[in-house]
């Protein structure tokens, strides 16, 4: 904390020359100095406890101020007035306390003259000083000790606050001074309120879906106004209607209520604590209204007549504006049929009417009119719905003949029901049957009719079983007027179709598959048919060749107009692959010693030896022979021909040629296989493996022969011995 003070500094005293007066001039001023001091003291003690005056503006501040906002930075002054003269007194006070009564040499000096007494006393340099501390509406604070200066009046001193200071809000001012022991002698605080910024400009609010629906409204209607000031605050808000009546809303924000037939535009100002106005605002176009819209409908025909085509409605839609010179405007119009929108317009701008055409794509079901539903809503939100019932029935009767289809051909009998049908009303009908026969004879068979009917739907059971053609004509009619006539011929035949060839393949084996035969020669039937041929399930086209081994299935499928179907199925085997002869041990160009043992067999399914001959004579073979066993004993040279054949007809032949030669003696026998083995040379045995065998059997032997005659010879040396 500073301090406020007032002291001097710098003094210098001058004592003048006083000429020294008589004892009584001293006794006089002895007197004054005694007597009259305690009254001088106490006046000039009043002065010295002046205090200083904060003025603003000019004005000496009081606390009824404290509110009073200004719009632009004020002048801020602390006054201290009589200052100098309290300088004086402490000046007198300090110069008599330090003094001693003069002498009598004193007393007798002389007075001084005129111009000694007029003579200036120097200028005494006087510093006041103050303390204060500002706090902003922010909660930020400034303090600061300042130092008071003289102005022009004698005695006035004062200090004035820098505008730059001074912040927008209520800024908090606190002035003290403090005695030279630290204590507070004088103190004032004040509020100094400051507000240059004009409030926000002020905001409508409107009720929910007001800008959807153009700011039309069907009730009275309150509206919402806000706005806002950082300093002052909104002291009112003031609304002005469009015939200029103002509203006036108490603080920064409140509702103005407009009656049912306003039309137009609001305006509106806030105005803050400091007076300042904001800008003007301007609400949207504001109608409130309640009328509801008008509907009109033409083209829907008279009531309760049916119509035979889609009519084409005609709507108008207006407001009517009879109670108020406004009127919100149409927002929206649709229109519904049985329920489903079938047509839907906005009007994004204010339509006082409208008309438009709507054509119908509903049609009465089971006698029940088609609803038109047409729904007005203006931009207010008021509502009209007008509906109308129209019978439309644009459609004709249906005949059926259930059983029977037109051309049809069958191999059955005939039986079902004719049946007239309309989606609304039936009116009359006429229904007949002829059947020619093969004669060519005609027999009505069927005659019906019935007028002024109230179904919507009739029945006529029939059967039919004699073969022959068939004629039905059929004739009907409903209320709306509209007609249908039907024509159906059938023919009853319970003939199938035939097929032929193919269950000659069944169960054959064939070297290949090729089918030639025309579709005409493959099939017969008195009407018209349908054929298919597939091979192992897929389709099959004439003459295509087929030489894949294996099992095939072959089906063919015929129908005839009539419905009757015929199947013939084959299952057969192509195999191309020659039959496999087998000769046993017989080989070709062999020699045989002695005797050979001849075996020729096949062995796969439905394979067969068809024919076996021996040097050009034909042997004996049983049917389906699959094997031929003999044994040959006579020397000579043979020739063998020999021929298979499976069941698809493929053949296998071969000839075999060998010679048998008379048998040999041990030793050649011996002999003979050593001697072919090491030479390489010499007729052929049966195998190469059997000449290894006996080439050791009769090497082994040979050697136990020498080991033997060896063993022998020494022996009998030693018995020479």
């Amino acid at each position: 904390m500073s301090r406020m003070w007032i002291n001097k500094k710098n003094k210098k005293n001058k004592k003048e020359n006083v000429n020294k007066v008589s004892c009584w001039i001293l006794a006089v001023i002895f007197a004054v100095v005694v007597f009259g001091s305690a009254g001088l003291a106490a006046a000039d003690e009043e002065e010295s406890k002046e205090i200083p005056v904060l003025r603003i503006d000019g004005n000496v501040y009081d606390e009824s101020g404290a509110n009073r906002w200004y719009t632009e930075d004020p002048k801020v002054e602390v006054c201290l007035e009589g200052a100098a003269k309290i300088s004086d007194k402490e000046i007198r006070d300090e110069e008599m306390q330090g003094e001693k009564i003069p002498d009598k040499e004193m007393q007798d000096e002389e007075i001084p003259d005129k111009e000694m007494q007029d003579e200036e006393i120097p200028d005494q340099e006087i510093y006041c000083n103050m303390q204060y501390e500002i706090t902003y509406t922010s909660g930020e604070k400034k303090a600061e000790t300042v130092n008071f200066t003289e102005q022009e009046e004698e005695g006035n001193w004062r200090y004035s606050f820098e505008p730059a200071v001074w912040k927008e809000g209520k800024n908090q001012l606190r002035l003290w001074q403090e005695s030279e022991t630290g204590e507070t002698e004088w103190e004032q605080k004040a509020v100094i309120c400051i507000d240059k910024t004009v409030p926000a400009a002020v905001v409508f609010s409107y009720p929910a879906g007001s800008e959807e629906r153009g700011y039309c409204y069907q009730t009275e209607t309150e509206m919402l106004v806000k706005s806002q000031d950082e300093s002052s605050g909104v002291e009112k808000i003031i609304v002005q209607q469009e015939d200029g009546t103002k509203l006036e809303v108490e603080g920064a924000e409140g509702s103005v209520y407009l009656p049912l037939g306003y039309q137009g535009r609001l305006e509106a100002y806030a105005v803050d604590y400091a007076g300042l106005e904001s800008v003007r605002s301007s609400s949207e176009q504001i109608i409130c209204e309640d009328e509801k819209p008008l509907i009109a409908v033409t083209g829907a025909g008279k009531s309760g007549e049916w119509q035979k085509d889609l009519p084409k409605i005609r709507l108008w839609i207006g407001e009517r504006s009879e109670k108020y010179t406004c009127s919100a405007g149409l927002r929206l119009a649709v229109c519904y049929v049985n329920g489903e929108e079938i047509n839907r317009k906005y009007y994004e701008n204010p339509t006082e009417s409208d008309s438009f055409t709507v054509k119908l794509e509903k049609e009465s079901v089971d006698g029940s009119p088609v609803e038109l539903m047409v729904h007005a809503v203006d931009r207010a939100g008021n509502s009209t719905v007008r509906k109308e019932k129209l019978y439309i029935d644009r459609k004709s009767p249906t005949a059926e003949m259930n059983g029977v289809t037109d051309a049809m051909i069958t191999g059955e009998k005939c039986s079902g029901e004719i049946v007239l049908k309309d989606e609304n009303l039936l009116g009359k009908y006429e229904v007949s049957v002829t059947r020619t026969d093969q004669e060519k004879k005609k027999e009505l068979i069927l005659n019906q009719a019935k007028q002024e009917l109230s179904e919507k739907e009739v029945s006529i059971p029939f059967v039919f079983e004699e073969d022959g053609h068939y004629e039905c004509r059929i004739q009907v009619e409903d209320r709306a007027g509209w007609k249908t006539e039907k024509e159906y011929r059938f023919v009853i035949d319970r003939c199938s179709p035939v097929i032929r060839y193919v269950d000659q393949l069944n169960g054959t084996d064939l070297p290949f598959f090729q089918w030639n035969y025309e579709v005409e020669e493959a099939v017969s039937d008195l009407t018209d048919y349908q054929y298919q041929m597939l091979l192992d399930g897929l389709e099959y086209a004439k003459g295509r060749l087929v030489t894949e081994e294996g099992v095939h299935r072959l089906r063919v499928r015929a129908e005839d107009a009539a419905g009757n179907d015929s199947v013939a199925e084959a299952v057969f085997t192509i195999d191309h692959t020659p039959p496999v002869l087998y000769m046993g041990r017989l080989k070709d160009g062999a020699i045989y010693e002695e005797k050979v043992k001849i075996e020729v067999w096949v062995d796969g399914e439905k394979e067969y030896l068809t024919d076996l001959t021996l040097n050009g004579e034909r042997q004996k073979l049983s049917t389906e022979s699959r094997m031929f066993q003999c044994e040959i004993m006579e020397s000579g040279n043979y020739i063998m021909g020999v021929q298979a054949e499976d069941a698809a007809g493929n053949q296998v032949k071969k000839v075999i040629r060998f010679e048998i030669r008379p048998g040999k003696s041990i030793v050649q026998k011996i002999w003979k296989p050593v001697e072919d083995l090491f030479s390489g040379h010499g007729e052929e045995t049966e195998n190469k493996m059997d000449q290894w065998i006996w080439a050791e059997i009769f090497g082994a032997a040979g050697i136990l022969i020498l080991l033997w005659y060896g063993w022998r010879m020494k022996r009998t040396g030693k018995r020479r011995k």
